[in-house]
């Protein structure tokens, strides 16, 4: 059933965009950081969570686990739970929608696990300004409207041509001044590049063990990624990582 719910909604679609592309690569970028490692180190220790998070031992797994300290007052737990991630999504300008689950599951399993649903997870979204219901169903609250606060309205007799062609017209000085408004200066979605994982592996070790000797780091890379850096890329390397993630 739930296949052919996507199929027809073409739930695929939102995730071939820029927009999620974008946002998914700022996120994990974001989990790098180590003030959010603490924000969620802390909450880990707040909600009796293993510091590195739950083994995930079988699929489909149970969420919560079963051996997670509150799981019988789960129900009124993960409300808690939820009030401290929504307020994450808040400050990193990501709707709690869509992406308080994502951080749920990485607080339980130190993974990013992601659920694909329609007419989500992306830099706009679909809303009826009439019900404000987005395109299924769901009620687009206060929350939503304010962290997305830029609206086309579009008549229902607009065709898609005409719909692109007003956007492309009228973008510089229409929308951008309005998102310019509102942006915050030390947001970086949009300002992620696209990295390769293997690099993203090296970078992530080097900057863990920076404390080692390079030539160490070096003889470690060589045997564990099979991948010949020079002392000079290390130190780039960690340099690039401290700027990045503090």
């Amino acid at each position: 059933m739930l296949d052919d719910f996507d199929k027809e909604r073409n739930t695929i679609a939102f995730y071939k965009t820029r927009g999620f592309k974008e946002l998914w690569r700022n996120i994990g970028d974001l989990v790098r950081k180590e003030e959010i490692q603490k924000r969620f180190k802390i909450l880990r220790k707040k909600f009796k969570i293993p510091i590195l998070g739950f083994t995930i031992k079988e699929s489909p797994w149970n969420h919560p686990p079963k051996d997670w300290h509150y799981y019988q007052d789960r129900t009124y737990m993960l409300f808690r739970v939820r009030d401290d991630i929504i307020e994450i999504c808040k400050e990193c300008s990501l709707l709690p929608n869509d992406w308080m689950d994502v951080f749920e599951k990485y607080l339980f399993y130190n993974k990013l696990l992601l659920h694909m649903r329609p007419n989500a997870h992306n830099l706009c979204f679909v809303c009826d300004s009439i019900t404000k219901t987005d395109s299924v169903g769901h009620q687009a609250n206060e929350t939503d409207l304010g962290m997305y606060p830029i609206s086309l309205q579009i008549s229902p007799y607009a065709s898609k041509r005409n719909i692109q062609d007003y956007i492309n017209k009228i973008y510089t000085t229409e929308i951008k001044p309005l998102q310019d408004k509102y942006k915050k200066p030390d947001v970086k979605i949009g300002k992620t590049r696209k990295r390769d994982s293997k690099i993203r592996q090296i970078n992530d070790f080097i900057y863990e063990n920076q404390d080692w000797e390079p030539k160490r780091l070096i003889t470690h890379i060589k045997e564990k990624f099979n991948k010949i850096l020079l002392q000079s890329e290390i130190s780039k390397a960690i340099s690039i990582e401290n700027k990045t993630r503090n």
